[in-house]
């Protein structure tokens, strides 16, 4: 029975050749790059006698931030910086009674990005600078406290701490 019409092309051996040869090379470089990723790299070695290593309990202090005041008064990047009171003043001020609970506050030196947490009754309230809590403004918001300015009078609104514990550390930290 002979097929008529249809014939197969047969690659020449020229083009088989080629085949062969690029899948060997192939198959060399890819064997190649195996055998180097498992080599393990041979270091050279170092006198180490005349190094003086700090002893790994040895603690390095960390300097107070009185030793960077002379980065922050050159104001490099020439940041606005708000006027801020001290924590010494807001502890002089009078204290609100609002009828609200003073959860926390998200202090930063930039007045527009403070916020605090407030609970009224059962629900809590994010509040920033200019927003107003029971009609009284707020002009402030430092760490731990809120500051009101109720014409040209200040009065604070403070964290109410639950144990002793925390006065010790009330206006220093994070």
């Amino acid at each position: 029975m002979q097929i008529t019409g249809m014939e197969i092309a047969r690659p020449s051996w020229r083009i088989a050749g080629l085949a062969v040869v690029a899948i060997a090379a192939v198959g060399y470089l890819l064997y190649g790059t195996a055998a180097a990723l498992r080599a393990h790299p041979q270091l050279p070695e170092v006198d180490s006698s005349n190094c003086a290593i700090p002893a790994p309990t040895e603690i390095m202090p960390i300097p107070p931030m009185s030793h960077f005041a002379a980065i922050q008064e050159r104001n490099l990047f020439k940041a606005a910086r708000p006027e801020v009171m001290e924590n010494a003043d807001i502890e002089n001020l009078p204290v609100m009674q609002l009828g609200v609970k003073l959860l926390g506050t998200i202090y930063c030196d930039v007045a527009p990005f403070s916020r605090a947490i407030i609970l009224e009754g059962d629900k809590q309230r994010l509040v920033k600078v200019g927003d107003s809590l029971n009609g009284h403004p707020i002009s402030e918001i430092r760490r731990r406290a809120v500051v009101f300015d109720e014409s040209g009078e200040k009065k604070v609104l403070l964290i109410e701490l639950e144990d002793e514990t925390q006065s010790g550390d009330m206006w220093g930290g994070i």
